[in-house]
This record gives C-alpha cells, sequence and structure tokens, in this order.
C-alpha cells in the first residue's frame, strides 16, 4: 500500500526540552517546551522527553491509489510517500516507479468550499447553493474550470454569480456522480464563485467534494478543501461550514425509500393494458453497490420466481415485469407475495407486499 503527507517545514519530528520546578520533596516535571534539534542531543537523558511526531505542519498519512487525486493538504512545500509492502518472509518486493504531478505556481493557495443547505430530506428533490472561495499570497494560476462530486446526476445548473455578479459559464458535462463548469479566468485574491444546483440526496453524509482546473494544465486539479467560503444567511452558522449534507434522523439507516407500485394487479395476457408490474423505489445510504432480489412466493410461503436479481448503487431503481416466471412460463392467475431485500454487508433489509395476477 501507498501513503501520502504534506507539510509546512522539512522536518517531520518535534524535540523538545522537559522543564522542573523545586517542590517540597525535590524537583517535579511541570512542563515542556520546544528546542532545535541540535539543543535537544546535549540535553542531560533526564531532560529529553520522547521525540514526537509533527503533527501541526504535517499532515496525517493518507491512503493514495494510483493515478488519484492527492488528498492531503495541498499545495504544500513538502511531501513523503510511504510505501508498504505485504509478503512472505522470503519473498522479495520491488517498485520500479513512483511519479507524481504538481503545478508550480499552483492554482490557489487555498480554496475553500461549502454547500447550503447542509440538512435534507432523503428522497425529494432539493436545491443547494455552492461557494468556492479562491485564497492567495502570492503568484498563482488560478482556475478557470470546476468539478463537483454528486451521488445522483444533477436535474439543473443556475444562478452562477462571482463576488455576487452574474457569471458567463458552460455546462462542461454532466455524468451520474458529477458535474463540470467552465468558466471565466478566476485568479483575484478572496474571490468568491457561487452557483445553485438540484438533485435529491440518498445518503446519510452526501459530501459534494470538487476540484479547480486550469484549462492549461488539466492533469493536475487541486482539490477544495471543505470550510466557510461565504455567508449564505442566518441559517448559516461558520462553524458548521463544509460540503457534507446530512438527512434527518429518522431516515438514517434505512437503505430503501418509499415502495411505489403502479397497481396491485396486472393482467399479462397481451391486450396491451397493465401487461407489466411496474415496481419504483430509491436505493439509501449505500457506499457501493449491493446485491438486490425482488422475489415472487405463493401463499404458501413456496418461490414462484425471482423478477430481479442485480447488484445496484445508490439512487432510484424503476423495475418493469411482463409475467414470466424463471422456467420461461406465464405466472398463474392469483394473489402473491413479493420481496424485495437489500443485501448490504452489515446487515439485510427486505420488505414485503402482495401482488394479484389477473386474466
Amino acid at each position: 500500500s501507498v501513503r501520502i503527507r504534506t507539510g509546512v517545514h522539512p522536518l517531520t519530528i518535534r524535540f523538545f526540552r522537559s522543564i522542573y520546578d523545586r517542590g517540597l520533596h525535590g524537583l517535579i516535571k511541570v512542563g515542556e517546551e520546544e528546542v532545535p534539534p541540535e539543543d535537544y542531543w546535549f540535553l542531560e537523558p533526564g531532560n529529553r522527553p520522547p521525540i514526537e511526531e509533527d503533527q501541526l505542519d504535517w499532515s496525517p498519512w493518507t491512503p493514495l491509489r494510483n493515478g488519484q487525486l492527492i488528498q492531503a493538504p495541498n499545495p504544500r512545500q513538502y511531501v513523503q510517500f510511504r510505501l508498504d509492502f505485504d509478503a512472505e518472509l522470503f519473498d522479495a518486493r520491488a517498485v520500479d516507479e513512483l511519479t507524481f504531478d504538481y503545478l508550480q505556481p499552483p492554482i490557489a493557495d487555498g480554496l475553500v468550499a461549502e454547500v447550503f443547505p447542509r440538512l435534507a430530506q432523503a428522497e425529494e428533490p432539493a436545491t443547494f447553493r455552492y461557494a468556492v472561495l479562491l485564497q492567495s499570497d502570492g503568484d498563482i494560476r488560478g482556475f478557470d474550470r470546476l468539478e463537483v462530486d454528486t451521488n445522483v446526476e444533477v436535474t439543473s445548473i443556475r444562478e452562477v454569480t462571482l463576488n455576487g455578479e452574474p457569471l458567463e459559464y458552460d455546462i462542461d458535462f454532466i455524468e451520474p456522480l458529477t458535474f463540470g463548469l467552465r468558466l471565466p479566468l478566476i485568479r483575484a485574491d478572496r474571490s468568491v464563485l457561487e452557483f445553485t444546483f438540484d438533485l435529491p440526496i440518498f445518503r446519510f453524509g452526501t459530501t459534494f467534494s470538487g476540484r479547480a482546473y486550469h484549462s492549461e494544465s488539466p492533469a493536475v486539479p487541486q482539490a477544495l478543501r471543505p470550510g466557510d467560503a461565504t455567508v449564505f444567511g442566518p441559517a448559516d452558522f461558520p462553524e458548521l461550514s463544509g460540503l457534507s449534507v446530512a438527512v434527518p434522523k429518522d431516515q438514517i439507516g434505512t437503505l430503501v425509500g418509499e415502495i411505489q407500485l403502479d397497481s396491485r394487479v396486472f393482467t399479462p395476457n397481451g391486450d396491451g393494458i397493465h401487461d407489466e408490474w411496474r415496481v419504483f423505489f430509491n436505493l439509501l445510504q449505500l457506499t457501493r453497490p449491493t446485491p438486490v432480489t425482488l422475489q415472487l412466493y405463493d401463499l404458501s410461503g413456496r418461490r414462484v420466481t425471482t423478477v430481479f436479481d442485480e447488484e445496484r448503487g445508490i439512487g432510484p431503481v424503476e423495475l418493469a415485469w411482463d409475467g414470466v416466471t424463471d422456467t420461461g412460463k406465464r405466472l398463474l392467475p392469483g394473489n402473491y407475495i413479493w420481496v424485495l431485500a437489500v443485501h448490504a454487508d452489515a446487515f439485510t433489509e427486505c420488505h414485503r407486499g402482495v401482488v394479484g395476477v389477473a386474466f
């Protein structure tokens, strides 16, 4: 495995000196103070506390996959990679090549982003306002393209402004899990880009992470950092600013939203009227594709057929079944129990109901 961290100082460790004071029964330790490395080794052993990892100037170790955008804080001057090998005692492991791309000057010294509101009812259409604050302490490139990650495809993008003024833009693309905007070059310090988009929420803790690009260096984007980018209104508290949206407490942990059946009785006789049984539901909370099954049982509890058996991810699912069973025969008239099951890693959630078949 490969991990990475970034820092603002070449040293990754910190050195301290113990401070003592005289008490009733001798010297007692009352604290520590940081000292330069060269001074630390000249201290008496009793005055040298253990060396500590620098957690102020260096970020924690972050897992890294091949081709992934670095998630550690950036831009920073120093970077470290850590490679861990998993092998048997007499096996050999080697790294042929490790490369990474960087920009100098960077796109920005900081890109702070937030979304509002940060609480939304699951399954219902929702409107969000998104803001990106550019921070610059010197020479930067700026950005002219932005990508935002979503949980489902957005239905609308509008009201794009820069520092409160309308801004010309183009929708670069819209995909099921992300969308992109093309913009005029933005590089002035404290510039605030804002825009509105619509979509439903299907997961507790949905995070609208994003990346900014400079068109002349498209291979090296800069990640947006969650934080306080602007003030959206009286209900926007700075200490809660970020890129995550939650759902109400009573919806947490539910994997299936409202299940809608177009009819409780269908007639698969080929006359063009109610020939199919249609089912619609939303999958919630899932973090990866999960097995989903819809099966029919007769009233004695015997499985009759499997209507649906696929791995599906978060979002809407719409099914249409023509009444033909696994064996290729048409389902006989009668009442049947349907069982919808989502087989997640932690548990299986089941829903049941009755559907009738008539001719």
